[in-house]
């Protein structure tokens, strides 16, 4: 699994989501950041990641999520999930 943050040096981690899968087919690839945005979320899940998560969440549910991942589920922050949704497909 490769955990990635949003703001990386020289890059970003959405822009970086996808290069992991194509280098080793198979990792699953976790964005965990600070910028809990629709917008964001959208990329990331266009870009292959298999999870989205805010750091602020409690940290078990962090734990929980980076623990599912590697083991073929899925992990997304849920208010932002709801948010994206609502944001509709061009937001």
């Amino acid at each position: 699994m490769a955990l990635l943050d949003i703001e990386l040096p020289g890059g970003s981690g959405l822009d970086a989501a996808s290069e992991p899968r194509v280098r080793c087919p198979g990792t699953r690839v976790m964005i965990l950041t600070t910028f809990g945005r629709p917008g964001y979320l959208r990329r990331a899940m266009e870009a292959g990641a298999a999870g989205f998560l805010v750091k602020d969440g409690p940290v078990e549910e962090l734990a929980a999520a980076i623990r599912r991942v590697p083991a073929g589920e899925t992990a997304i922050d849920p208010a932002l999930a709801a948010a994206a949704l609502s944001a509709g497909p061009n937001r």
